[in-house]
């Protein structure tokens, strides 16, 4: 989103709070956007800066929650059934917005946890409520020397075991780079959110430099899915290739920033266009014959699609991953073709007979060893869905993927032993001189 209201959206109510006619109608128009788009997710900060939602005692401790904090979150959860999305609700901006002893403090830790609880027992198992982020980037707080690490990861520790005291639903932080997230290993998360920018070029922090399964292996990761938390997706970056790359790269998700662009410093602005892309299927049904008539009821639509890896050698294997969404329950033929840049057919898959729920996404894939003699250049991939045993054909897609075949470095020459000439001519009559 991130916010409307800074520090306002979940607390000020009808002082420019969600629950506000203003704020709850800007927010309406931005979540049309965002369903028009197909974007289902949204990442959504709650008590920003200094959380004066939550209510203090004399000590300054923290003592519980300002009522009309639950209007704003109940306006906020009906905005999300009237517009079908999820949301991830980030409760603090940074470990040093709140109150030091909060966190220093071991009593006044539990206690901080005391006070949130009513808001997860509320909305407990919530179906509009993906997770709750607890911080947003803590490490460049605790990098730059402005609180220590053990007492954040002890209040992310406890206030993981808080939510999950109280609901199914899932914890992470918003680390402020890839690489952050081994701090938050063991800490309580059900996935890691670690955050990318184009400045971060080099090193574990790249997220665009490696896939997961690499860092996993590599880094001292857990095997939690990782979604990329903010990421800049504007119509000036090649916004649907990143969300294809990060697909193909084992990311679980990712959250552009931002929404309300001019609600921040940085004005990035979102391609809703690019997302709308990619969550729709890249390419455009072709016309079908006049005799051939898709019946509205078995309406089948290809969502994302993409091709991993897309860097490859001949006789390396390529897998192909497309999402189908029907409109009913039915059985489907899933066809795989791979075209050079000439246009022509190099191969085909087809996976026949393949069962759809209704309105659920159902993923498929198979997979192509390159011929050891394939041409290096670009692949175009095109998938298709028709009724079962190539009957009516109900979508297509004419740009599903793309791959490109590296080609092999040229054998090494033969290794020849050189013989060093004798340092003397073979004595008259010497075996040698007869040879």
């Amino acid at each position: 989103m991130p916010w409307f209201n800074w520090a306002c959206d979940f607390g000020c109510g009808d002082k420019g709070g969600v629950k506000s006619p203003a704020v709850h109608s800007a927010i309406s128009d931005g979540l049309a956007r965002v369903k028009a788009a197909g974007v289902h997710t949204v990442r959504w900060w709650t008590f920003e800066g200094d959380p004066t939602q939550i209510t203090r005692d004399a000590s300054d401790a923290p003592a519980g929650l300002n009522p009309s904090v639950y209007a704003d979150f109940d306006a906020a959860l009906a905005l999300a059934d009237q517009y079908d999305v999820v949301y991830d609700f980030v409760l603090f901006s940074a470990p040093t917005a709140l109150p030091h002893s909060w966190m220093t403090d071991s009593g006044q830790r539990q206690r901080l946890a005391d006070a949130l609880a009513p808001l997860f027992e509320k909305y407990k198992n919530h179906p509009r409520i993906l997770a709750w982020e607890l911080f947003n980037e803590p490490e460049w707080d605790i990098w730059n020397s402005k609180i220590a690490q053990q007492p954040v990861q002890a209040t992310v520790k406890l206030l993981a075991s808080t939510v999950h005291a109280h609901t199914s639903t899932a914890v992470t932080v918003g680390a402020a780079t890839l690489e952050g997230v081994p701090l938050w290993v063991g800490q309580g998360l059900d996935f890691q959110s670690p955050h990318w920018y184009d400045q971060m070029t080099s090193g574990l922090a790249c997220a665009r430099c490696t896939d997961v399964a690499t860092l996993k292996a590599t880094a001292g990761f857990d095997a939690l899915p990782m979604v990329l938390g903010e990421y800049y997706a504007g119509p000036d970056a090649d916004a649907l290739q990143r969300l294809k790359d990060f697909r193909a790269k084992g990311y679980a998700g990712a959250w552009a920033w931002s929404l309300f662009s001019d609600k921040t410093n940085d004005k990035m602005r979102v391609d809703l266009n690019a997302l709308a892309t990619f969550g729709g299927g890249s390419g455009v049904t072709p016309a079908l014959p006049p005799s051939t008539v898709v019946p509205t009821a078995a309406a089948v639509q290809l969502r994302a699609n993409w091709v991993s890896p897309t860097y490859a050698s001949p006789g390396q294997a390529v897998t192909f991953y497309q999402d189908v969404v029907s409109t009913h329950d039915m059985n489907v033929l899933v066809d795989f073709e791979v075209y050079d840049d000439k246009g022509s057919k190099i191969s085909q898959t087809a996976l026949d007979n393949q069962s759809l729920s209704a309105n659920a996404v159902t993923s498929f894939s198979t997979t192509w060893e390159l011929p050891a003699a394939l041409p290096a250049g670009q692949y175009v991939l095109k998938i298709g869905a028709f009724s079962p045993g190539w009957g009516t054909l109900l979508a297509w897609s004419d740009a599903a993927g793309a791959f490109v075949v590296e080609a092999l470095p040229p054998p090494a020459p033969p290794a020849f032993s050189e013989v060093a000439p004798p340092t003397d001519p073979p004595a008259p009559g010497s075996d040698d001189a007869l040879n």
